[in-house]
């Protein structure tokens, strides 16, 4: 009796956990918004990276597995991706029986309706705008900027159009803003440091947030009020600075030490560290 009752109650904690497991983890809403479906994607592949969900994943290309022959995981999943969709795309889901009990298959279908990859007026409109309109918006993190960009090539290249990540990087370094000047300047005549030279984009988005840290301690902030002159002071001090930094010899002598605003004083004593970084 005493093990008949350790066994049940063994096995109702279990599925106490299970449900306290599921309940914490509730996928996010997709409601049919084309521009939002590439963040619910991500957001359902990173769910899918983790246990025990990882038998659909592939790692190699963070991407779900084209087949699967673990039905149970693969119904599993299709429950839970119709909890979390929302007016049309449910509807449009529920009617199609031959997705029924396929996760897999759903997801594969709703990346073609909200995301088409291989449909030409599409490609030539993004590869266009990837190449013709893509730069930093002056108040927008180099971060989200990085986001922003990888999001569209990510796009183009799925759709088999050819972009080696060195054309992909170099485009990244000239659309980052006037911040980056020094850098694209070295960049110009070949005189990067052996960091910079990097094909890997997570070691290249380190150092060019580092750098722009260096370059703008403060952060990004509001435009200055030019009423009271300061944004005209502001803007004197970051031409000066930048003079100085592409000729150091013969621009220090002019700047006005003693007279530099506070937070001139903080972009000079970051750009004394920055030619020994690019700089060979």
């Amino acid at each position: 009796m005493m093990m008949m009752l350790t066994e049940s109650f063994s096995k109702l904690s279990l599925v106490l956990v299970d449900k306290s497991t599921e309940s914490k983890s509730d996928w996010p809403k997709f409601s049919g918004d084309s521009k939002k479906f590439r963040t619910w994607y991500l957001a359902i592949m990173a769910q899918l990276s983790l246990p025990p969900w990882q038998e659909l994943y592939n790692s190699s290309t963070n991407d779900i597995v084209i087949t699967t022959t673990n039905n149970a995981l693969n119904g599993k999943l299709y429950s839970k991706l119709l909890l979390s969709l929302e007016g049309q795309p449910l509807q449009d889901i529920i009617a199609r029986s031959h997705l029924r009990a396929n996760g897999l298959l759903l997801l594969q279908e709703l990346s073609q309706t909200y995301r088409p990859r291989n449909v030409p007026e599409v490609i030539a409109v993004k590869t266009g705008e990837f190449w013709s309109k893509m730069k930093r918006r002056p108040n927008e993190t180099v971060d989200f900027y990085f986001n922003r960009f990888h999001e569209l090539l990510d796009d183009i290249i799925e759709s088999e159009v050819k972009i080696s990540d060195r054309s992909a990087m170099r485009h990244f370094l000239f659309t980052l803003g006037p911040e980056f000047e020094p850098i694209q300047n070295q960049y110009r005549i070949g005189n990067l440091p052996s960091e910079w030279k990097t094909t890997h984009w997570p070691t290249l988005l380190v150092l060019c947030r580092d750098f722009y840290h260096s370059v703008n301690p403060s952060g990004i902030h509001p435009k200055e009020n030019s009423q009271d002159g300061s944004s005209d002071r502001v803007a004197q001090h970051r031409k000066k600075i930048k003079q100085w930094f592409l000729n150091p010899a013969s621009t220090a002598k002019n700047l006005p030490w003693n007279r530099l605003s506070t937070l001139a004083n903080v972009f000079i004593i970051s750009l004394l560290r920055i030619p020994r970084m690019i700089v060979i």
